[in-house]
This record gives C-alpha cells, sequence and structure tokens, in this order.
C-alpha cells in the first residue's frame, strides 16, 4: 500500500498534535522527522496517528514511510507549519490625563487581529495593532491584550500595561485678616492629585502673583478682586480655580480734641473731642 503522510497543513501551537497518515495494512508503517526547527519525539512512531511532542514555532517535515519483505520500501512526505501569535504590549510610562484618550500599541507577529483589555471592564477587538480608550474614572488600571491569527490561534500576553489615570482638580482656600487701613488675603491650596502637582501659578486681578503653593496679598484700597490658580501635574495635566471676593478695608478714625487756650491753676479744664469714624468706636481714652 502507499503511504500517505496526509495533507500539509498549518497548525496553531500547541502542547501536541496528531499526524494523519493512512493505515498500512501489508508492512509496517513508521513515521521519522527529515526537518523543523527542533527535535520532537513521538508516542508511537509506527501508528500513522502518532502523536508528536515538544513542538516550537517553525516549518516542520514528517516522512511516512512503508515497508514489507516483498514490496520496496516507498514514503511520503507531510509538511507542517506551526504557528503562534506573539509580541508584546508597549508600557504606558507616564501619567495620562482623564479628559485625554489613552494611546495603546502592540508590536505583534503572526497575529492578525488584537483583544484589548483596557482593565476597566472594556474589551475591544481591532485588527489594527493600536488603539485609544477613554477612562471614565482616575485609578491606576492593568490593560492586557490576546494577539489572534485567522487559523484560530490565540496568545494571551501574560504582561500588564500599568495606565495611570489623573484627574487634577484645583481649589482655593481663602481668609482674610484686617488691619487698620490694611486687609491681608491668604490663599491656600486646596488642589487634589492622585500622582502629585507639579507647578502652581496664582494669577491675581490678571497678574502673575506667586509660583509657591500658598499666596498672600496685602490690599489697601477696597473693591472686587479675583485671583486665580493654574496647576499642572508631570504630564501636562492641568486645572484652574478661581475665588471672586470683595476686600473691605477698616480705616484709621478721624479725632478732633477741642479745649480753651490757657487756664489758671488749679481750675478744671474742659476738652471736646469730634470723632468720625466709618466703623463703630469701641474705645475711647
Amino acid at each position: 500500500i502507499t503511504p500517505d503522510a496526509g495533507p500539509d497543513r498549518s497548525v496553531c501551537l500547541q502542547d501536541t498534535i496528531h499526524l494523519q497518515g493512512n493505515s498500512i495494512t501489508m508492512g509496517r508503517g513508521v513515521w521519522l522527522q527529515i526537518a523543523g526547527p527542533d527535535t520532537v519525539s513521538f508516542s508511537d512512531n509506527h501508528l500513522s496517528n502518532a502523536i508528536v511532542k515538544n513542538l516550537k514555532t517553525g516549518n516542520y517535515s514528517f516522512v511516512w514511510i512503508s515497508s514489507n519483505t516483498i514490496c520496496s520500501t516507498v514514503a511520503d512526505t507531510v509538511n507542517i507549519h506551526v504557528i503562534a501569535p506573539a509580541g508584546f504590549l508597549q508600557k504606558n510610562q507616564s501619567v495620562n490625563c482623564l479628559s485625554n484618550k489613552v494611546s495603546f500599541t502592540a508590536t505583534a507577529n503572526n497575529a492578525d487581529s488584537v483583544q484589548w483589555n483596557y482593565g476597566d471592564g472594556s474589551f475591544a477587538v481591532t485588527a489594527a495593532m493600536n488603539t485609544t480608550h477613554q477612562y471614565k474614572k482616575a485609578g491606576v488600571y492593568f490593560a492586557t491584550i490576546t494577539l489572534k491569527n485567522n487559523f484560530g490561534c490565540n496568545a494571551a500576553l501574560p504582561e500588564a500595561d500599568t495606565v495611570k489615570v489623573d484627574d487634577i482638580k484645583a481649589g482655593i482656600n481663602l481668609s482674610a485678616v484686617y488691619d487698620c487701613g490694611k486687609t491681608t488675603f491668604n490663599f491656600k491650596d486646596s488642589s487634589r492629585s492622585l500622582f502629585g502637582i507639579q507647578s502652581y501659578r496664582w494669577i491675581t486681578n490678571g497678574k502673575d502673583s506667586c509660583s509657591l503653593r500658598n499666596d498672600s496679598r496685602i490690599f489697601s484700597s477696597e473693591g472686587g478682586n479675583t485671583t486665580s490658580l493654574i496647576v499642572k501635574n508631570n504630564s501636562g495635566c492641568s486645572d484652574t480655580a478661581k475665588a471672586d471676593y470683595n476686600v473691605l478695608i477698616y480705616q484709621y478714625p478721624k479725632v478732633n480734641i477741642q479745649s480753651i487756650g490757657e487756664a489758671c491753676k488749679q481750675a478744671l479744664v474742659n476738652f471736646s473731642s469730634d470723632i468720625s469714624s466709618r466703623d463703630s468706636v469701641v474705645n475711647r481714652y
């Protein structure tokens, strides 16, 4: 009987495969490996459907040989291409702004599509090796991918990409300290960020006033004012808070004291005063 090693084929990388030779009824058949990236092992190389182990990706050639004591040895060869998607997910090294989409890129071989797991319960499948995703909340997410090809082979990559998403929020707490003729306003930063704030910029009435975390300003005139705080993190995410406030200045009271110019010794001298103040007078001496 003429041996038939079966059709050439491509298979996904797996622990074992079955060869597909025909049954040899007169004589004996034997499988031999004639090419491949590494030496395989057979469960029983005399079985037509022998199990092959220790496969790696690459091209293998096997020969199915029929022999008996009467006829000449006859052989047939089968080529088997063992394939497996392989690659890696490029890392996001920086903190991402919540308002921006996060970009992902996969580098892959033998892959026709990528299944993306963004780590927030969202998934997507694309033919392209790159995609973007908009996260809805700040936090740390672990994104993974599974590479797929048209032969039905899947490869889930074990390493995850740690994605940091920040939602930076600027905030201002202000308080006033009143003194005669001036009022001091203290501006305290109450901003929040999961991954830290790199810079502060205070702007009062359209002019830069400070680049420290907190600011203070002394006012000598009354009226409406505006102070803004712009905060940024290392990735350029920024937010602005604005405080509108009215400055009140407590003025020194004005006093005019009157008395007679001359008086006899041991005579009582009468003094009179005229006090004017916009604010109430609490002490008199």
